[in-house]
C-alpha cells in the first residue's frame, strides 16, 4: 500500500461516516428532504444550523429517542442527494483553481496520512494541512 491507496482508504472511511450523519440528520429534520422555499444562502446555513441543534439535543436530552434506528446499524444510506459542493453546487461547474487547489491539498492529506501510518510524525504535534 502506497501513499495514495491509504489515502483513498481512508477518504472512503471518513465519506461512510460523513454519510451516515446526513442520513442521521434527514431522518430528524425533514427540512433537509424537501426542498425550502428559501433563497440560496439561507439554504446553505441549514444544515449547520441544524447540526447545531442535534449536537445540543443529544447533550441535554441524552434519553433521546427521536435518533432512528439507523443510528444503531451498520448500513449505508441509499440517498446521494446531498453529494454536491464547492462550486459545481453553487455554478453548476468546478473552477479549474478550485480543481488545482483541492489537488495540492488531497497530496498534501495524503503525505501527511502516509507519514503518520509509518510513525514519521508524532502525533501530538500540529499539522498544516
Amino acid at each position: 500500500m502506497n501513499a495514495h491507496e491509504y489515502f483513498n482508504l481512508r477518504h472512503a472511511q471518513l465519506r461512510s461516516v460523513v454519510e451516515r450523519a446526513i442520513y442521521l440528520l434527514k431522518q430528524r429534520f425533514r427540512i433537509l428532504v424537501v426542498a425550502p422555499e428559501a433563497d440560496m444562502d439561507s439554504q446553505a446555513r441549514i444544515p449547520s444550523a441544524l447540526c447545531c441543534i442535534h449536537n445540543i439535543i443529544r447533550r441535554f436530552d441524552p434519553e433521546d429517542v427521536s435518533a432512528p434506528a439507523y443510528a444503531r446499524s451498520t448500513g449505508k444510506s441509499k440517498d446521494k442527494s446531498s453529494e454536491a459542493c464547492g462550486s459545481f453546487a453553487k455554478y453548476g461547474f468546478v473552477t479549474i483553481a478550485e480543481r488545482d487547489r483541492m489537488r495540492e491539498n488531497r497530496e498534501k492529506i495524503a503525505s501527511w496520512l502516509w507519514k503518520d501510518r509509518l510513525g514519521q510524525y508524532p502525533r501530538s504535534q500540529d499539522y498544516d494541512v
